[in-house]
């Protein structure tokens, strides 16, 4: 903010050295397309067997480095914009109350299968590729939640037609490998157990009782299941099937597991922006960008399901349990 003059890098040198060299570039080309005995012949005093071989690496080096010329140009020009980005993100995080947590991937990831069934996704691998601890402090209740990045492949089987080398085509089995990345925030959840919401993936999370309540909208959208067919019905609350339809459109493929006997919900979705930002301004507008910093950066994503998870909550503390001690899959 204090440095006296524009925040950007003098690029003059190298626009020059990269006029330089596409210059030369397109001399040499020229000479060779005007002149292509005269350029063979110089060649091949410097390399008698292999003269167009010469004329091809003098091309190609020449058109590299102008291609490398350029690349530095413009990626000095996006590293302001690149800091910013870091800084932002890093000021979200703090002002979410949000800090890595540092247990090693596969033993969080072995608890969490302990818990909840959504985990066990992939048929070849799976991995948590991030994972944060916050705290969220709302009206009447306050808990500790854990946000997962859970990458899974799915290998698979496909047949393609190729050429058999005799002008007709064969039949090809080749191995996909399907990349997908699933999302979850985990939390202790005492008033509620052994309920599971799926709007997709594996029916594995799914409890004994299907469940069908009186919302047609709710059913077509979830399946509904339980640990006994009284939870269900304890759970299906009215207000409950209208809020977890009015989540539905804003969260892509919802899934609620609340675990049994434990008092832990695992809410997970596709939505990769939870921690999503916006960046009205950067350093390039440096006073803007630190007033900004200095307010710190909101996640509304994040806020917004955290706030819809207490709503629930809400709907469901009638029944006087009291919040437990951390359940191991949060001791993380």
């Amino acid at each position: 903010r204090d440095f006296k003059g524009p925040l950007r890098f003098d690029n003059t040198l190298p626009w020059c050295l990269t006029l330089l060299l596409a210059s030369l570039t397109l001399v040499v080309v020229g000479l060779c397309y005007q002149y292509p005995m005269q350029a063979t012949t110089w060649a091949a005093k410097v390399t008698p067997d292999k003269a167009h071989l010469l004329l091809l690496a003098v091309v190609a080096g020449l058109l590299t480095l102008t291609v490398l010329s350029l690349r530095a140009i413009f990626k000095r020009a996006n590293l302001l914009s690149g800091l910013s980005t870091d800084l932002a993100r890093r000021s979200s995080l703090f002002s979410a109350g949000l800090s890595p947590i540092d247990s090693p991937p596969g033993l969080i990831l072995e608890q969490l299968c302990e818990h909840f069934e959504d985990y066990q996704r992939g048929n070849h691998s799976r991995d948590i590729t991030r994972a944060l601890r916050g705290r969220y402090q709302g009206p009447l209740h306050s808990f500790e939640y854990a946000y997962y990045q859970l990458h899974y492949v799915v290998r698979r089987l496909e047949q393609e037609e190729v050429s058999d080398g005799k002008g007709g085509t064969r039949q090809q089995t080749r191995v996909v490998y399907d990349h997908h990345d699933r999302f979850s925030l985990v939390l202790d959840f005492p008033w509620i157990e052994g309920i599971a919401v799926r709007s997709s993936g594996p029916s594995a999370i799914d409890f004994e009782h299907k469940h069908q309540t009186s919302s047609t909208d709710f059913n077509r959208a979830f399946t509904l299941t339980g640990a006994s067919a009284m939870a269900c019905a304890r759970f299906a609350k009215p207000v409950t099937v209208v809020h977890l339809l009015g989540l539905k459109p804003r969260f892509s493929q919802l899934n609620l597991e609340f675990s049994l006997n434990q008092g832990g919900l695992c809410i997970s979705f596709d939505n990769s922006d939870l921690l999503g930002f916006q960046m009205p301004c950067d350093l390039h507008s440096p006073s803007e960008f630190y007033a900004l910093i200095d307010a710190g950066v909101p996640l509304p994503a994040l806020t917004q399901l955290l706030e819809a998870i207490h709503t629930l909550a809400e709907q469901h503390d009638d029944n006087f349990k009291l919040p437990r001690q951390a359940t191991p899959h949060m001791e993380n």
